[in-house]
């Protein structure tokens, strides 16, 4: 099943056929699908960086930012880019193991965006309903932990069950 290249991957020979056969509108798509994933990529690296090379001591929202950008730099780096070519060729060509750790990998990292937001959304109540003892209750560890909960929770949750 696995051991066979065949179940992995379209021989040379049947993806050259299939690239003579495509049309205008999946090469529009794959290339689409290009420009969003380098724009996924680049985006996510940005912010990563402005917020690691920030002076200011981090605060929880910026821990929260880097959790999902995070998230969205590993879906521009290991998923999007898998989509590239079965675009222009109209056919999932990497196998069904590859499908499930793609779909797998898709959903947690979705998970761990949904729940960062969540954090997010917990934080803004905080600052706006206890002004004074938000210091206090946010403080960076506690989000540290959120967030290494809020990703082994998503790995765990998301992963299939056999």
């Amino acid at each position: 099943m696995l051991g066979h290249s065949s179940d992995l991957f379209l021989s040379q020979s049947e993806a050259y056929d299939i690239e003579a056969e495509a049309s205008p509108e999946q090469v529009v798509e794959a290339v689409v699908i290009l420009v969003i994933c380098v724009a996924i990529v680049v985006t996510n690296v940005l912010i990563i960086w402005a917020v690691s090379s920030s002076p200011s001591p981090k605060d929880a929202i910026d821990l929260y930012v880097l959790s999902v950008a995070v998230a969205d730099l590993l879906c521009g780096v290991c998923i999007v880019p898998l989509s590239i070519y079965p675009a222009f060729v109209k056919e999932w060509v990497y196998g069904n193991l590859i499908c499930r750790l793609t779909g797998y990998l898709g959903l947690t990292l979705w998970s761990v965006c949904l729940y960062t937001f969540m954090w997010m959304s917990v934080d803004r109540y905080l600052a706006i309903r206890k002004p004074l003892r938000y210091d206090v209750i946010q403080t960076r560890t506690r989000c540290q932990c959120w967030m290494v909960f809020t990703w082994l929770t998503s790995l765990f949750l998301c992963s299939p069950p056999y």
